[in-house]
């Protein structure tokens, strides 16, 4: 992600590229399908986050503005995904005594389920993830948030 890609004032992070690492080093590419690119609304204390990250960044003397990169490595460079896993990910998650995972999972699943348990709208869940049907999100995702779609009738006559 690009910090042009980003409207803190909006609040809202476009999705229309991706850092693909392969032989060749790292490029940055369009995304796989058209529901790739999307644009996403943040949260208020996202957005304070990537303030305080920019700011943060200025001092250190990178660059903070256009196609420059808002998550890099010490030396302003792309960050290797091996790295991010071995030195970071994966001691978080054993300090924090959690079961080793994937970063993938880690993220995007997490944030699926945990919108869905809040009862975030599934196809507003379905946009922000890029997925191809609202259908989709919920056959990948529902059995995995047991009280999702619970609206069974209580005997007092209310939803729940």
């Amino acid at each position: 992600m690009c910090w042009s890609d980003l409207d803190l004032d909006r609040r809202v992070v476009r999705i229309q590229r991706a850092l693909i690492t392969g032989r060749g080093g790292q490029t940055c590419e369009p995304p796989k399908t058209s529901n790739s690119r999307r644009s996403i609304g943040l949260s208020q204390r996202a957005v304070d986050a990537l303030e305080r990250h920019q700011e943060h960044q200025s001092a250190e003397g990178f660059p903070v503005e256009g196609d420059s990169l808002v998550f890099t490595n010490t030396v302003g460079s792309p960050i290797n995904p091996s790295h991010l896993l071995c030195r970071s990910f994966k001691p978080l998650l054993a300090k924090a005594g959690l079961l080793m995972t994937t970063f993938h999972a880690a993220t995007r699943h997490t944030f699926c389920c945990l919108a869905l348990q809040q009862g975030i709208n599934a196809r507003t869940i379905s946009l922000a993830m890029g997925h191809s049907s609202v259908a989709f999100t919920q056959s990948k995702y529902a059995s995995l948030v047991p009280t999702y779609g619970d609206t069974a009738v209580r005997s007092d006559g209310a939803l729940g």
